[in-house]
């Protein structure tokens, strides 16, 4: 799978050996099953604007949530006292909220400090818009929530379970495939 990340299947020298390539795809969907462990979510839909509100332990600092973006969707910003915050669009549908906010989410868990000691700061200023999606699909459709059938399921139905919009099911349908 693309997500437009350069570099992710290079070996890197470390005391003298090599890493195995990354595979960037596995890791953002170890990151969102860690949030959703984490936050015991065993059903959709995933409330990621209260997890927003209140993040794990050691990134208070990286993750908050203000619906006041005028303009767009939403943007991770970092303020001026180093807090980093999800501006949100308070005009957007509840399951547009979601998409946009789990999709920012990631740009503050790899600039917080936790994420740089993981090693994700290569990612920090800019991951790949395609990373960001795929994380937020991730998040918002996990696998281990899927129904029982899903796969015969018409999209919107899958939609309606997991409150997302029919495109991220759809592409999150693909990403299984």
């Amino acid at each position: 799978m693309d997500l437009g990340v350069a570099n992710t299947s290079q070996s890197q020298p470390v005391s003298g050996t090599r890493l195995a390539p990354i595979r960037l795809d596995l890791l953002l969907e170890s990151l969102a099953c860690g949030l959703l462990d984490h936050y015991r979510i065993t059903r959709p839909p995933v409330p990621v604007l209260e997890m927003l509100q209140s993040p794990p332990a050691g990134v208070e600092r990286d993750l908050d949530l203000c619906m006041a973006l005028p303009y767009g969707d939403a943007a991770h910003i970092r303020l001026l006292n180093g807090q980093g915050v999800v501006f949100l669009n308070p005009a957007l549908t509840p399951a547009r909220q979601r998409c946009a906010s789990a999709r920012e989410m990631l740009h503050g868990l790899c600039s917080s400090r936790i994420g740089q000691h993981l090693g994700l700061s290569a990612w920090s200023r800019l991951p790949s818009q395609a990373a960001s999606l795929f994380f937020a699909r991730c998040l918002l459709m996990p696998s281990a929530l899927l129904p029982p059938g899903w796969e015969a399921m018409p999209i919107e139905d899958l939609a309606g379970w997991f409150d997302v919009l029919p495109d991220v099911a759809a592409t999150r349908v693909a990403d299984f495939a």
